[in-house]
């Protein structure tokens, strides 16, 4: 019994000393923080908006119980005061009201009369301060506060071929172009279609995707969550005024052509707006032969006819592009499959990104390759994964144009080389198909689907 006593004595003395260490840990050990708001946790901001807490607190803060109330309907009260917070704009008290259903005694007068001041609040004879806020009645007052942030900072509002004095004229000369891939353009009111085209070309507006195609949607209203997360995307939006240098020659896409001329070419690179000719070689294009997408992006509808390996060169009132490995173009008696699918895909530069989407309305990674190998006769899948497993296998240092590259383990994702080190792909949402380096560390091999030229 004694020997049981002190085996019981020291089983004791060791748990209060176990108890004591595990004290002093738990105590020196900070709690886990507790989550911002009762009703969504910090991690789902992160996680379904790409916010964090201390981000939409600068634009909303929550209700006096600890709830932020994410899904519910923004009404257009909330968003006014949501907008003032966010752009640090001043409330304002006037004596007399703008509208009618918007009283000093009400809570939100000073944020709703300091957005008529601020100009991003039309004057009407009502507000509806308690309606449901919809996406193009935000969409009017966020593109109202940057059109003027761009203006008084560049002078002007910064188009892709020219610069312009107002919404509407930028609009009228190139906004309305933006709007085309949405298959509910003319849902949109008329009146509303500028300040939506204008957050559209800034990718504020990224658009619905359903069944493979882009919406508007320009009646739903917001949720809590949605209007916050749409007001902290357009001020990440970089308003850069007009370049002011020469241009440059990055990228050609196709790099190769027929000598007699003819078929499309997209010119990548930098300083291309206002741009007044191109030339290859020693044969110059009149302005009439070209578009300038963007500063960044020219379209030659038609090559001039040639021999060998000339300089695509841009110029400028500012100057001409230098010669670089980036700007060559080579003439080619006869066109192999693979630049026939250059030639192809070319045509669908500009085209925006939609998840599933497999046409010119707009495309995934997958889809792009599937539509254009389809034009040409062949039928791919619409999986990169699958379209991986087709084909021969090519080195990564014996690239011709037309081959697919990969990119992931498992692969996600594909392109189409063009040549020079460049391919064309469909990046990801918010983006648009483009010409961009291919030399990445992500690449993990690449497939011919037709078979290898002749020397």
């Amino acid at each position: 019994m004694q020997r049981v006593l002190r085996r019981a004595k020291w089983w004791v003395i060791a748990a209060v000393l176990t108890l004591g260490v595990l004290g002093v840990f738990l105590v020196s050990t900070p709690a886990h923080a507790a989550d911002h708001w009762t009703d969504i946790t910090d991690a789902a901001w992160q996680q379904t908006y790409g916010l964090s807490p201390a981000q939409v607190a600068t634009v909303a803060e929550g209700y006096s119980d600890g709830t932020f109330r994410p899904t519910s309907s923004a009404i257009r009260a909330q968003f006014a005061k949501m907008a003032l917070s966010a752009f640090s704009l001043r409330t304002v008290t006037p004596s007399s009201p703008t509208f009618v259903d918007v009283l000093p005694s009400s809570f939100y007068f000073s944020f709703i009369e300091g957005g008529v001041a601020a100009g991003i609040i039309a004057r009407a004879d009502a507000y509806r301060p308690l309606d449901r806020s919809t996406r193009v009645e935000a969409s009017s007052i966020v593109a109202a506060y940057l059109v003027q942030k761009e203006i008084s900072t560049n002078g002007t509002i910064n188009g892709k071929t020219a610069t312009y004095a107002s919404l509407d004229a930028w609009y009228r000369a190139e906004g309305g172009s933006v709007l085309h891939y949405f298959k509910d353009e003319a849902a949109l009111p008329s009146a509303d279609a500028p300040a939506t085209a204008y957050l559209v070309y800034h990718q504020v507006i990224q658009g619905t995707v359903r069944s493979g195609r882009l919406y508007i949607d320009p009646n739903a209203t917001l949720t809590r969550a949605q209007a916050v997360a749409f007001i902290l995307r357009s001020q990440s939006v970089e308003l850069r005024a007009a370049a002011a240098t020469a241009p440059k020659v990055t990228a050609l896409g196709p790099v190769e052509g027929l000598e007699a001329g003819g078929g499309e070419v997209v010119i990548e690179g930098s300083g291309f707006r206002g741009a007044t000719s191109v030339a290859f070689g020693g044969a110059s294009i009149p302005h009439a032969g070209f578009t300038v997408d963007s500063d960044s992006q020219i379209t030659v509808e038609a090559v001039p006819a040639g021999s060998g390996t000339v300089d695509v060169t841009v110029t400028t009132p500012l100057g001409r592009s230098a010669a670089g490995p980036g700007d060559l173009y080579v003439y080619l008696a006869t066109l192999s499959d693979g630049d026939k699918v250059v030639a192809e895909a070319v045509k669908y530069v500009g085209v925006p990104y939609v998840w599933a989407g497999d046409s010119p309305y707009g495309f995934d990674c997958s889809g792009l390759v599937m539509y254009v190998f389809g034009n040409l006769g062949a039928v791919l899948p619409h999986s990169s994964l699958s379209q991986s497993t087709l084909g021969s296998a090519v080195p990564l240092d014996e690239l011709l144009p037309g081959d697919l590259l990969f990119f992931y383990n498992p692969v996600h994702h594909v392109g189409i080389y063009v040549g020079g080190g460049n391919m064309i792909d469909a990046p990801g949402t918010g983006a648009f198909v483009r010409i961009e380096k291919a030399g990445r560390s992500t690449l993990t091999g690449a497939r011919r689907m037709f078979a290898e030229p002749a020397s």
